[in-house]
């Protein structure tokens, strides 16, 4: 052992240090590091602490890091293990009881393979970035076969396994995408709930991806869900349970086969052909009235039924709600609250002046007047 003020202890070429023992090397510092050491080689390294059964280093301190390490193009520190974690942190309790996990009664299968393991009545590890887009902590792992590989995952046995807290206008939890066809930005295998905290959130799920969910869906609180942004679609495999439901569109709707669909525009009234799929209506109180095509307008379907993406020749027909339908004034002008029913024209409604003959071929009540021509009004539709 050596000792030089202001300067080093033990000037050497070879190893600077060497020791052997139940503790190898051990130092203690008053005001500075206990021990310092520099390496210039490139992979050289300035610490290497190695035991067949035991710690390889081991640092503590009172007020301040047990361990730290600093490099300018390597790892700062870095932990190998083959049957344990690489590195390992522990911070005694309030009790003040320091053991180490392998000795806390633990299942050494917990963490064997771990590359850092940290264990604390507080946070067992932590990462904080000080930049602008920087990563406080980052997990991830190299593609595979089967892509099985988890960069970050989180486990517990009756908590939460990964938890995500925003101040102010962050984001808690972000999940991002590249895959061009299979990449999903979120999937959730099991039950999703979905709950605010009064006062300090209003509980909302957004989604601006595709994300996919093969659990149940549980909204406690007022959940915004906008499917169809931007191309992408919200798949649901499970249930979906809300108190409320909040729809942006003007009617229900349900996909039918139509015999000409390229020759039928949104607002065009349709009836039940020979063949049972639906065609354009062209004749007056025509009991096989199905409804109208929705999409007219400013009225977009707020719900879609039997929705078959693959099958070709289908529309949504709005069976329930408000949508624009195409009327013709001839036959009638056309007050606020007038029943409609088929005419011959075309895929158009009229005024339903003869009762003995509409039982039946009602669509629906005019929300709008139309005085004379022809054009779209928005009605109510109930099928009578």
């Amino acid at each position: 052992m050596g000792t030089a003020e202001g300067g080093s202890g033990v000037p050497v070429t070879g190893t600077g240090v060497f020791g052997s023992g139940s503790i190898g090397v051990r130092a203690v510092g008053l005001g500075g590091p206990g021990l310092s050491a520099f390496s210039q080689g490139k992979k050289n390294a300035a610490v290497d602490g190695r035991c067949s059964d035991g710690t390889g280093v081991l640092g503590g301190s009172e007020t301040g890091a047990g361990v730290t390490g600093e490099s300018n193009s390597a790892a700062g520190v870095l932990g190998i293990s083959h049957d344990g974690p690489g590195v390992q942190g522990h911070i005694a309790d309030s009790a003040g009881n320091n053991a180490m996990g392998f000795l806390g009664g633990r299942d050494p299968t917990f963490f064997q393979h771990a590359g850092v393991y940290g264990e604390s009545d507080q946070q067992g590890v932590m990462g904080l970035t000080t930049v602008p887009k920087g990563t406080g902590v980052y997990g991830g792992g190299t593609a595979g076969a089967n892509g099985d590989q988890i960069g970050v995952r989180g486990e517990t046995q009756g908590g939460v396994g990964v938890q995500g807290e925003s101040f102010g206008e962050g984001i808690a939890i972000q999940g991002q995408s590249h895959g061009r066809d299979q990449g999903l930005a979120g999937r959730f295998i099991g039950n999703v709930h979905v709950q605010g905290n009064p006062g300090t959130s209003s509980g909302d799920l957004r989604v601006e991806g595709t994300s996919s969910f093969g659990g149940n869906v549980e909204m406690a609180q007022n959940v915004n869900i906008k499917g169809m942004l931007n191309g992408s679609a919200i798949e649901c495999g499970g249930n979906i349970k809300a108190f409320d439901v909040v729809l942006s569109g003007g009617d229900c709707a349900e996909d039918f086969e139509v015999a000409d669909s390229e020759a039928v525009d949104p607002g065009t009234v349709m009836v039940i052909d020979g063949e049972g799929a639906l065609a354009p209506c062209q004749s007056a109180y025509d009991k096989r009235v199905t409804g109208v095509i929705s999409g007219a307008g400013d009225y977009k379907p707020g719900i879609v039924l039997d929705k078959r993406p693959s099958a070709p020749n289908r529309l949504p027909l709005a069976l329930l709600g408000k949508v624009y339908c195409k009327v013709d004034a001839a036959f009638g002008s056309v007050a606020v609250g007038d029943l409609l029913t088929t005419s011959a024209t075309h895929g158009h409604a009229m005024k339903a002046r003869d009762p003995s003959r509409a039982f039946g071929a009602v669509i629906g009540k005019a929300l709008r007047p139309l005085v004379t021509g022809r054009g779209l009004i928005p009605i109510l539709v109930a099928l009578q």
